[in-house]
């Protein structure tokens, strides 16, 4: 199963990430997938507000520091 899936910037605003998105739905919920997490960056302010949309809600935050060696 792959870790990251996208929509092609051109061809972005055409409904294909929802489409995705409610497809995974589907087939999780025949799978009988109780639950879905999925991480997306905090600058991506459109993948957060397509991901409310379908329902998801904030459960945790993660936060990072890069260290220099």
């Amino acid at each position: 199963m792959p870790d990251d899936i996208w929509v092609e910037a051109e061809y972005r605003q055409n409904g294909i990430a929802r489409q995705m998105v409610m497809l995974s739905f589907e087939r999780f919920h025949q799978m009988g997938v109780k639950q879905i997490r999925l991480d997306t960056a905090i600058a991506n302010e459109a993948s957060r507000q397509l991901f409310a949309s379908c329902g998801f809600r904030f459960s945790i935050i993660e936060m990072l520091i890069e260290l220099s060696h």
